[in-house]
């Protein structure tokens, strides 16, 4: 019986190396205590700098599951993890869309595409695709149906054929939804909803569904969440999954931690929360947002959020297309435009930083406009000495706002909340400033 059983054993070791790459542990999240789960929903902002020693042990633990033999679970099905070789590639291609979203993930001669940005953006993914000749898209995922993420698809479609499409919902009532429909037919091919905890494979890389569960409420901004593996490198995207759908995901099993993270909402300030970001303990985030948009895009909180956690920021309003490399150990990224950029600056979209900056210098270089005035009577030497010469109206600093044509005293509570792009710092008088059609505050009253 002895013999038997060492003879199962050492087969099973055996077994066990033929696995992709050396046998491996993959960490997985505990469940977040609900009292955290809350905090994700609630807090707006971190409020302090973020170190390693904050996290508590007992946060640190987890559970560890070893995978053998190639062998991965999802749902019922097994599924064999094929061999990482010296010649594996990997690359991601986040793609300048706008105000949208699109990446392409390419591994092992298999291709990705997650979302397409908007309708306008359709030529730009067909030529991208085309480009890179890739006329076969082993995945589509088309994280939600929002416009600025689903309408390109339909360019992607003219172009390539298609494996599996998932999205959110099958059914949604808008144009660029029933055009995403339509091609998909042309190729045969039909929207499956994905599960978390499923996982397929992209080459040698290891995709896992994170978010939303079966039977999550399929809101605008609930999105697909997935994770990718690769060697020991990984990246989560997240669509445009909100601080409430963080912590929804953040609240099971699955292992969230990655390397990359792909910003959700365009940097909006209401997904990224602190919460999502302890537990990531991302290196890298790119955004994906437009340069000219009307919604702040991204926000000064999310970029103070990042900036706590020291975290290196790509933008594609600022950069262009971005293209990250990895071997499996290093991951490498290279940009279309402005490699050396401060990304943390320009709150609000990259063009209108700059369009408000031209604003302000060109308002700055005007000359002073001096008003007319009747001309009065020459003073008798008799009114001269009654009167006393009053003083020249004082020059100080003010502060004005370039957007509500507003000027404030610099101490004036206003002056904080005041986006910097839009601030005018002017030394001169009172009326000078109210002769160029700026309003004093009635706060501060300057």
């Amino acid at each position: 019986m002895k013999k038997r059983f060492s003879i199962i054993l050492i087969v099973c070791m055996l077994f066990s190396l033929f696995a992709c790459g050396s046998p491996q542990s993959v960490e997985v999240n505990r469940a977040l205590p609900e009292e955290e789960v809350t905090e994700a929903v609630v807090e707006e902002t971190a409020t302090a700098d973020v170190s390693e020693e904050e996290i508590t042990e007992e946060e640190k633990k987890t559970e560890q599951v070893v995978v053998s033999s190639g062998e991965l679970f999802a749902g019922h099905e097994t599924i064999y993890a094929p061999p990482m070789t010296e010649d594996s590639t990997f690359e991601i291609f986040y793609l300048d869309v706008g105000q949208g979203d699109a990446s392409c993930i390419l591994c092992d001669g298999q291709a990705m595409l997650i979302d397409g940005g908007a309708g306008s953006e359709s030529d730009k993914i067909y030529s991208f695709l085309k480009a890179h000749d890739i006329g076969h898209l082993d995945y589509i995922v088309a994280t939600h149906p929002d416009a600025d993420h689903i309408g390109g698809l339909a360019g992607a479609l003219n172009y390539a054929t298609v494996g599996t499409a998932y999205c959110t919902v099958k059914e949604y009532q808008s144009e660029p939804f029933n055009d995403f429909l339509k091609y998909l037919g042309q190729r045969d091919a039909q929207i499956t909803v994905p599960k978390a905890g499923e996982t397929f494979y992209l080459g040698c890389a290891k995709v896992t569904i994170v978010y939303p569960e079966a039977g999550e409420t399929r809101t605008d901004n609930t999105s697909i969440m997935l994770r990718i593996q690769y060697g020991e490198t990984s990246f989560l995207f997240t669509g445009d999954c909100e601080i409430r759908d963080e912590a929804a995901a953040l609240s099971t099993d699955y292992d969230l931690k990655s390397d990359v993270l792909k910003v959700a909402h365009h940097g909006s300030g209401s997904s990224t929360g602190p919460l999502l970001l302890k537990y990531v303990r991302p290196k890298y985030a790119v955004i994906s947002v437009g340069g000219t948009n009307n919604y702040g895009h991204p926000t000064e909180t999310v970029l103070t959020r990042l900036r706590q956690w020291k975290v290196s920021l790509f933008r594609t309003d600022m950069q262009g297309d971005i293209h990250c490399t990895s071997n499996g150990a290093d991951i490498i990224f290279d940009v279309e435009k402005n490699a050396d950029i401060d990304t943390y600056t320009a709150a609000g979209g990259y063009q209108n930083y700059l369009d408000a900056q031209a604003a302000a210098a060109a308002e700055a270089s005007k000359p002073s406009e001096i008003p007319l005035v009747e001309q009065t009577p020459q003073p008798t030497e008799e009114d001269l000495e009654k009167t006393t010469p009053e003083e020249p109206e004082a020059r100080v600093t003010y502060i004005a706002n370039l957007n509500t044509k507003k000027f404030h005293k610099p101490t004036c509570a206003s002056v904080d909340r005041m986006n910097e792009a839009n601030k005018w710092y002017f030394t001169g008088t009172r009326e000078e400033l109210i002769n160029q059609g700026y309003d004093p505050c009635k706060n501060c009253n300057p």
